[in-house]
């Protein structure tokens, strides 16, 4: 019995990866110039002035709970967002950052030869500005930040922290 139970939970799984493989194979594709470019887009448009200035709103706010933090936070990210998920027909919401997230990983997967649970935390990491903040000395903050820290440079916590907050919408779309 256990044994069934276990040989049907390994198809589900292979069949998880399966669907999450054409599930990379079906979004937009990206070119290496497209992605290259799109890679320093949003570089530029996490260390733009409007995005920095959000962001010190952002740490100098009180939030009651981890989730209207994380709230703001997804908000604060969509000031960066926005002109890059047009500029690339993405659509200017939520859904476009995890489409562009998952055109930047099938190209990670594609074209740098990374797994695909690599390519999806690199590309997360880009689209929510973890990989600029790491390069420019910001991160995001969290609920133990102080609320007169006008500087942005804090030490940034793991990558899975950040990527938490992250991470809510894009569980739902590859589950049916």
């Amino acid at each position: 019995m256990a044994q069934a139970i276990l040989a049907k939970a390994r198809l589900r799984c292979k069949w998880c990866v399966f669907q999450l493989t054409l599930a990379l194979l079906v979004i937009a594709m990206l070119s290496r110039e497209t992605a290259q470019q799109l890679e320093e887009d949003l570089l530029q448009a996490f260390n733009a002035r409007d995005f920095q200035l959000q962001l010190l709103v952002l740490r100098q706010t009180r939030y009651p709970n981890a989730n209207a933090l994380a709230a703001a936070i997804r908000e604060t990210a969509m000031v960066a967002q926005m002109d890059v998920l047009v500029r690339y027909n993405f659509m200017p919401n939520a859904l476009g950052v995890a489409e562009m997230a998952q055109s930047l990983a099938s190209h990670y997967v594609r074209h740098e030869g990374l797994g695909i649970a690599d390519a999806f935390t690199k590309a997360k990491a880009l689209c929510v500005g973890m990989t600029s903040g790491h390069q420019q000395g910001w991160s995001w903050p969290g609920l133990w930040a102080a609320t007169d820290d006008a500087a942005s440079t804090n030490v940034p916590g793991t990558d899975c922290d950040d990527l938490a907050f992250f991470s809510d919408a894009d569980t739902d779309l590859f589950t049916d």
